[in-house]
């Protein structure tokens, strides 16, 4: 059950929080709210065909995640600084999850192996691609302008080098930054020096490759 909420987890808080409902949340409870519809939707959606057997704990998690983001924007990110209230939102989101997954299981039983397999690609195709985004940005704080010009190139070689974790040739996925050097040389751009550029395609091939290689070789063995 774990694999599947957490990947309504992650559908709802990177690529369905867009940045007009995140603008929101800055002002006030009205955003958070919405943020938390699309979270309660995200998770039932996930857990689907057990929604309404779920939904008090589906209502409780919504409900918690709304206030923990209340909190973490008005105040934790004061506390700790953007970057720490960050990573520890989303531990306490997936400590939280964990708790949620094994009281669902006693209630529905454990989904199958077909369905966590599935969700769990699906989430990982999330964290390659939204997740990795957004932290990055949060990380680094590199100007906008960077992430307009290097995000599809980014995306591109961090699901090729997923890809080459999934099919256990890891040492391959330094060959997926190609479309991202074509893209470069197409632009004129020099790369001499472009730390921000160099970084950003290192830190992404060994993550999405070593993803992609953990994930096949827990089914494998």
């Amino acid at each position: 059950m774990l694999p599947q909420l957490l990947l309504g987890h992650f559908i709802a808080d990177y690529p369905a929080q867009t940045d007009w409902i995140f603008r929101r949340k800055l002002e006030g409870w009205p955003g958070h709210l919405m943020h938390g519809g699309v979270v309660l939707v995200a998770q039932a959606s996930a857990v689907f065909p057990h929604t309404l057997r779920l939904a008090p704990a589906l209502l409780g998690l919504a409900l918690i995640h709304t206030i923990q983001d209340y909190v973490k924007v008005r105040y934790a990110s004061r506390w700790f600084g953007a970057l720490v209230a960050y990573f520890l939102d989303q531990a306490l989101h997936v400590a939280l999850l964990w708790l949620a997954s094994v009281w669902m299981v006693g209630v529905v039983g454990e989904s199958s192996p077909a369905v966590q397999w599935t969700a769990t690609l699906a989430t990982a195709f999330v964290v390659v691609n939204w997740v990795y985004h957004i932290t990055w940005r949060v990380a680094l704080g590199e100007e906008e302008s960077y992430y307009r010009d290097w995000r599809w190139p980014g995306v591109l070689e961090r699901l090729l080098a997923l890809c080459a974790g999934l099919l256990n040739v890891p040492w391959a996925a330094p060959l997926a930054v190609t479309p991202r050097l074509l893209v470069a040389r197409s632009r004129g751009v020099s790369l001499r020096g472009y730390r921000f550029f160099w970084l950003d395609a290192i830190l992404g091939l060994v993550l999405s490759a070593a993803l992609g290689f953990v994930l096949i070789h827990s089914i494998l063995f």
